[in-house]
């Protein structure tokens, strides 16, 4: 009797990635090369002590992602597709994440939902096309935040650290993306309300001692990211215009323009 019920969880886990997958693929190749992704292929397209050396100087936020794609283009070439791939891939991850999420906190049929609504997001196929860091920092930030779930569900040390061990890995994908923390601790304090207090108490800690630890290991990369700033100097502060812009952008992206 068991065994339809672990098919159907299967199911409903492959579909959101399988679709995710298939939307990100759809036209990948069609956008030339922007801006930033002029920056990436400058990046990996040098050898690895170069590419290390440019770290110590400028966008070593964004060095872990260049790391990462660095053999990809050194393997298979600048094509657009050969280096968007792995950000499709990434997104297609994220929806695997997102069902599991939903499927863990209320019921598989949430977890097809929520994945599949991930799928249709215009952001979502946006940054799946973006030879950029942000569709690995969007499948990472989904990890931790179904990591911290379990962790929470079934508190351990070891899960705890396989927690913090991915909110580390996001901080080196992207400094900013540790803002996750705050609704992360909003998500913890609610939990330990919700606990006996003989095992909300231990769970605020160990999640603590796995955020502090996260932090320490990502302290290189923020001090050496805030020392160079100045490459980003010439953003104006961001004002209303910047901000109704970015809310367009999340609900609909460029379509809706």
């Amino acid at each position: 009797r068991d065994v339809p019920r672990h098919r159907a969880a299967g199911w409903v886990l492959a579909v959101p990635p399988a679709v995710t997958l298939a939307v990100m693929l759809w036209g990948i190749t069609a956008p030339s090369y922007w801006r930033d992704e002029s920056a990436t292929l400058s990046a990996t397209s040098r050898s690895l002590p170069q590419l290390l050396r440019m770290l110590g100087r400028v966008d070593v936020v964004h060095g872990a992602y260049y790391v990462l794609l660095w053999p990809v283009v050194q393997l298979l070439g600048t094509g657009e597709f050969v280096t968007r791939l792995p950000s499709a891939i990434a997104m297609a991850a994220a929806a695997l994440g997102v069902a599991a999420i939903g499927n863990k906190l209320r019921s598989r049929r949430a977890g097809l939902y929520a994945g599949l609504v991930f799928a249709s997001l215009p952001m979502v196929s946006i940054r799946g096309h973006d030879a950029r860091p942000y569709a690995m920092v969007t499948a990472v930030a989904v990890l931790a935040s179904y990591l911290l779930i379990r962790a929470i569900d079934q508190p351990r040390p070891r899960r705890f650290a396989a927690y913090g061990a991915s909110v580390a890995a996001l901080g080196y994908l992207h400094v900013f993306a540790l803002l996750l923390i705050p609704a992360h601790a909003i998500m913890m304090v609610r939990a330990a309300r919700n606990q006996d207090p003989r095992r909300g108490e231990p769970l605020l800690r160990w999640w603590t001692v796995a955020v502090v630890a996260a932090a320490v290991t990502v302290t290189p990369v923020a001090a050496l990211g805030w020392q160079q700033r100045g490459q980003i100097s010439w953003l104006a502060r961001p004002g209303l215009p910047e901000i109704y812009a970015l809310l367009d952008s999340l609900a609909a992206g460029t379509g809706a323009s």
